[in-house]
């Protein structure tokens, strides 16, 4: 196996940089018209925001991970640690997964799951004005 595969300290800032390609993901992909309805404003609240704020907490929490985990593996290569052949593999096969889930679907998955809780808040807050104002 070529030394570059099975160093520690590559994989890890491998995975510092699909990290930050995370981080930066819903900021360099947006499209104007993205940007002009966030900025609007509208009664009670601005879906369009709330929708970008749920967006940029799940890309900031997957990146922050990998960021993270990245770091370690920097960390455990530059101790020379010398892990088995077979988690070396795993490490660079586990990257791979993370990529593919993210772009093929989990991060929309999650954050419709996060729009739902939203919601629920923003019906909840309704109703306890309504109960407020005695409608």
């Amino acid at each position: 196996m070529p030394d570059w595969i099975s160093n520690l300290t590559i994989i890890g800032l491998s995975y510092d940089v699909v990290g930050v390609i995370l981080l930066a993901f819903g900021i360099f992909w947006k499209s104007a018209e993205d940007i002009t309805e966030e900025a609007g404003t509208f009664w009670g609240s601005n879906p369009y925001m709330l929708r970008a704020i749920a967006k940029s907490q799940i890309d900031t929490v997957a990146g922050l991970i990998l960021l993270v985990l990245g770091f370690f593996l920097q960390m455990l290569g530059a101790l020379r640690i010398d892990p088995p052949e077979i988690s070396i593999w795993g490490l660079w096969i586990l990257i791979f997964i993370i990529i593919m889930a993210y772009a093929l679907g989990l991060r929309n998955f999650v954050l419709e799951k996060r729009i739902q809780q939203i919601d629920e808040v923003l019906k909840k807050r309704k109703e306890e004005d309504d109960k407020r104002k005695g409608r």
